[in-house]
């Protein structure tokens, strides 16, 4: 199954490596590795990023273990900042339309160009004079 966890922060090998955590528990970088199929040389900032972003907490030791936060958790807590971002966006967005529409009130109505078809160059010379 192939999920893609962008709507949530996560790039495609964030998301790799955050489904193959939670499949297999707490993993090695190079169990993530093998398991997610991230390469090896990118396991680690991947799973810095994870950690820092809250999907993945690390246990020190002989060997460093990564352990996935449960998605039930994770996913909760990023809706909730997401619509709290959109509450700000909404209020911003009304001020926005209330200091700009002012301006669109005042502003003289364009009139529209519009075509006309001139035969001959005596009609053209009196509208281009005009």
């Amino acid at each position: 199954m192939n999920l893609n966890l962008k709507d949530y922060g996560l790039n495609a090998y964030e998301s790799a490596a955050y489904l193959a955590l939670v499949k297999t528990g707490a993993s090695t970088a190079y169990s993530a590795s093998k398991n997610s199929q991230v390469p090896y040389g990118k396991i680690y900032p991947t799973l810095a990023s994870l950690q820092e972003k809250g999907f993945v907490q690390l246990f020190e030791g002989p060997p460093k273990k990564f352990v996935a936060v449960e998605p039930k958790i994770i996913l909760e807590k990023i809706m909730r900042q997401k619509a709290v971002e959109f509450g700000r966006l909404k209020h911003n967005s009304q001020k926005l339309i209330d200091a700009l529409g002012v301006f669109a009130v005042r502003k003289p109505k364009e009139s529209l160009e519009s075509i006309r078809i001139i035969q001959g160059f005596k009609k053209y010379l009196d509208l281009s004079v005009a």
